[in-house]
């Protein structure tokens, strides 16, 4: 075994072992493991083998309602069904007061569709953000996606949002 996977394997026995513990809560479970390397399917299984009684799930806060709220929930169906992941919505028309509150509460949704880039930049620069570019194929998103959309989702270096 390379040294490498071997870290790897250790790294994911230490996370299923916190969280079979209850020292770690299912979404920061789930985000570690996507830091790891892992996919959201894996991550998935991994809850499962760990005797999760209910499937995990994907907060989303947004400003949508009425037909976009109908369209977005259309949309994220098919990843619903396949990764067997609950998306919970939660819509609101003051997003930033929402979102600062539930990041004051240690409670950040698992995605917030953010304004505007400024937005974006701001929670970056204070640590609010987690780096996409971590664990996405960026060479695929830039291969599918102008220049002018992955810069506006990059601060400092880092890729942040999909605008």
């Amino acid at each position: 075994m390379l040294i490498s996977h071997r870290h790897h394997r250790n790294e994911l026995d230490q996370l299923v072992e916190e969280y079979a513990s209850h020292r770690l809560s299912r979404r920061v479970f789930l985000q570690r493991a996507v830091a790891t390397g892992l996919s959201v399917s894996a991550a998935t299984a991994l809850l499962a083998a760990c005797g999760e009684a209910s499937p995990p799930a994907v907060d989303v806060l947004n400003v949508w309602g009425g037909e976009e709220q109908a369209s977005f929930t259309a949309v994220v169906a098919p990843f619903t069904k396949a990764n067997n992941i609950a998306v919970n919505v939660e819509a609101t028309r003051d997003l930033d007061a929402t979102l600062t509150s539930r990041i004051r509460g240690n409670n950040p949704p698992d995605i917030a569709i953010l304004p505007n880039p400024g937005k974006m930049q701001q929670l970056a620069k204070q640590n609010k953000l987690v780096r996409l570019d971590k664990f996405l194929n960026m060479s695929k998103l830039r291969s599918d996606y102008a220049s002018s959309w992955t810069d506006l989702g990059t601060y400092n270096g880092g890729f942040y949002a999909l605008f």
